[in-house]
C-alpha cells in the first residue's frame, strides 16, 4: 500500500488467482467447502431455543455457601461495570448498583470472618471483595463525576 496525498492506493493490484488450499483439501474451493458444510444432513441451522442470558444455576450439594456469595458479588460487579461504562446512563441511575455492590461486599466480608473457608476460595473471595470495596469507595468519593 502507498499513501500519496492522503489517499491510500494498493501498491500491487491482486490478480484473480485461485485460493490457496490446505494439503488435505487440494482442489476444493472455499465455496465448495461452505456449501458442503451447510448441506450436511443432520445438522440444523435453525436458532436454538433458550440461548442467551443463562439463569442462575441452582445450588449444588457440596459447594460452600461462600461460593455463591462470591458469585453474587462478581455478578453485581459485572452489572455495575456495564452500567458505569454505558454513556446513556447517568450516575443517579448507576447508584442503586453501587449500593447493591456494597451490600454484596459486606455480606461476603461477614461470611469470610464467620466461617472456615477453603484457602483457594478464600483468596479469590478476598480479591473480589477488595475490588468491590475499592469500586464502591471510588463511586462514593465522586471519582466518576
Amino acid at each position: 500500500m502507498k499513501i500519496e496525498g492522503g489517499v491510500i492506493t494498493p501498491s500491487q493490484v491482486p490478480t484473480n488467482q485461485p485460493a490457496r488450499t490446505s494439503p488435505g483439501n487440494q482442489g476444493r474451493s472455499f465455496a465448495d467447502a461452505l456449501r458442503e458444510a451447510v448441506e450436511t444432513p443432520g445438522q440444523s441451522t435453525a436458532p436454538v431455543e433458550g440461548q442467551g442470558i443463562t439463569p442462575p444455576k441452582p445450588p449444588q450439594p457440596g459447594l460452600p455457601p461462600v461460593w455463591y456469595q462470591v458469585g453474587g458479588l462478581l455478578d453485581a460487579m459485572e452489572r455495575y461495570g456495564q452500567a458505569l461504562g454505558d454513556p446513556n446512563r447517568t450516575l443517579k441511575e448507576v447508584e442503586p448498583l453501587a449500593v447493591e455492590l456494597e451490600a454484596q461486599a459486606q455480606s461476603l466480608a461477614e461470611a469470610l470472618q464467620a466461617g472456615e473457608v477453603d484457602p483457594s476460595l478464600k483468596e479469590l473471595a478476598q480479591q473480589a471483595l477488595a475490588r468491590a470495596q475499592v469500586e464502591a469507595l471510588k463511586f462514593r468519593r465522586g471519582d466518576y463525576l
